[in-house]
C-alpha cells in the first residue's frame, strides 16, 4: 500500500498461474473456451517462473484453468513453490478429480448446483456425484490431518440454477465447510424476471444460519444492479496482480489471456523489472471499457480508489 499511495509502483502480490489448458468439463459459461488445448506447463518451466515470481515480489500463487487437478505433477509443483520459496497457494478446481489439499492455504470447487440434471446441463458431464464425493473427502482430510486449508464451494449462478440458490446453500451448510460463495456470471446479462428472483433468493440467504459461511459477493452483484456498469474508471488494482499462461506469458489478469494488448512479457524469457517496467505502459494504454463487470478486481478496486479520497488521514 505504501508504494502504491507514494508511486503507484507496487510489486503484485498474487498470480493466477494456467499449469494446464486441459479440461475434464465443458461449462457452458466459461470464458476460456477458446483455450482449452493438450498444452501444459513443464515442471521446469514451473520452477524456473515460480524463481522470477519471487523476485518480483509475489506473496501468492493461485492454480486455476483448464483444469489444474489434470496435471499429473501438480502436488510436486505445489511442494516445490510453497517449500522453496515460501508462496501461500490457493486452487480453483471443478473437482472432478482429487489431489489433496496438502500444501494449499485454500481451495474452492466450483459446483454450481446439487441436482445431477442441472448440473450435467450446465457443466457438460454427468459427474455431480463424484464431485460431491471429493469435497467430503477434502473436508475429512482437513479434519484427519489438522489442517488449516480454508475450503469453500462456489456457485456461478445462471439462467439454468438461478431457483436452486437457497437449496444449494442448504446443503452445504450442513457440511464442515468454511465457505459458500455465490456469484454471478461475469458479464452475464439476464433476464428481468431472472435477476428479479435472484435478489430475493439472496435477501433471504442473508438471513440463513450455518456452519459455513455465506458469501455472497456483493461487490459482483452491485455491479449487475448498477445496469451492468462499473462505479469507477480503469483497473487500479491490476498492478497488485496477474495471470501467468502455461507458456510463461505474463498478463493483466485471467480475463485477458492470450489478448496482446495485455501481455507485460514473458517469466521465462524476460527479466522481472523489464516485465515490471512495461507493465506501466500496457496499462496506460489498456482499453478497460472491455473489462467485465464483477470480475476478480472489483473490490480491490473500490478499495483502492477509496484510499485515494482520503484527503486527512486523520478524519477517516
Amino acid at each position: 500500500m505504501r508504494q502504491y499511495l507514494e508511486d503507484g509502483n507496487p510489486d503484485p502480490i498474487s498470480v493466477k498461474l494456467y499449469l494446464t489448458e486441459k479440461c475434464n468439463l465443458a461449462c457452458d459459461y466459461c470464458v476460456y473456451k477458446d483455450r482449452i488445448s493438450a498444452r501444459e506447463m513443464t515442471q521446469e518451466d514451473f520452477q524456473y517462473i515460480a524463481g522470477s515470481l519471487f523476485q518480483m515480489g509475489v506473496r501468492s500463487i493461485v492454480l486455476t484453468g483448464g483444469e489444474p487437478s489434470m496435471h499429473d505433477k501438480i502436488q510436486d509443483m505445489v511442494s516445490y513453490a510453497h517449500f522453496k520459496y515460501g508462496f501461500d497457494m490457493g486452487l480453483i478446481t471443478n473437482g472432478v478429480l482429487y489431489n489433496g489439499i496438502w500444501n494449499f492455504k485454500w481451495v474452492r470447487f466450483s459446483v454450481d448446483t446439487i441436482r445431477d440434471a442441472t448440473y450435467e446441463k450446465i457443466k457438460g458431464k454427468a459427474c455431480l456425484q463424484k464431485v460431491l464425493a471429493n469435497v467430503e473427502i477434502a473436508i475429512e482430510d482437513k479434519r484427519r490431518y489438522h489442517l488449516d486449508t480454508t475450503i469453500g464451494v462456489q456457485m456461478v449462478v445462471t439462467e439454468d440454477n438461478h431457483r436452486e440458490i437457497l437449496e444449494f446453500l442448504e446443503y452445504f451448510s450442513e457440511m464442515d465447510l468454511d465457505y459458500c460463495q455465490i456469484r454471478p456470471v461475469e458479464n452475464a446479462r439476464y433476464k428481468t424476471e431472472t435477476i428479479n428472483f435472484i435478489w430475493d433468493q439472496l435477501e433471504v440467504a442473508r438471513q440463513m444460519e450455518g456452519s459455513s459461511q455465506t458469501v455472497l459477493t456483493d461487490y459482483k452483484w452491485s455491479e449487475v444492479d448498477n445496469n451492468y456498469k462499473k462505479s469507477y474508471e480503469g483497473c487500479p488494482g491490476a498492478k497488485f496482480i496477474g495471470a501467468v499462461g502455461v507458456n510463461g506469458d505474463f498478463h493483466i489478469c485471467c480475463t485477458f489471456m492470450n489478448h496482446p494488448d495485455s501481455k507485460y512479457g514473458n517469466l521465462i524469457k524476460d527479466r522481472g523489472p523489464e516485465i515490471l517496467k512495461n507493465r506501466d505502459q500496457v496499462l496506460k494504454k489498456f482499453d478497460y471499457s472491455k473489462c467485465p463487470v464483477g470480475c476478480q478486481g472489483s473490490l480491490i478496486n473500490k478499495y483502492l480508489i477509496g484510499i485515494k479520497k482520503i484527503k486527512h488521514r486523520n478524519f477517516i
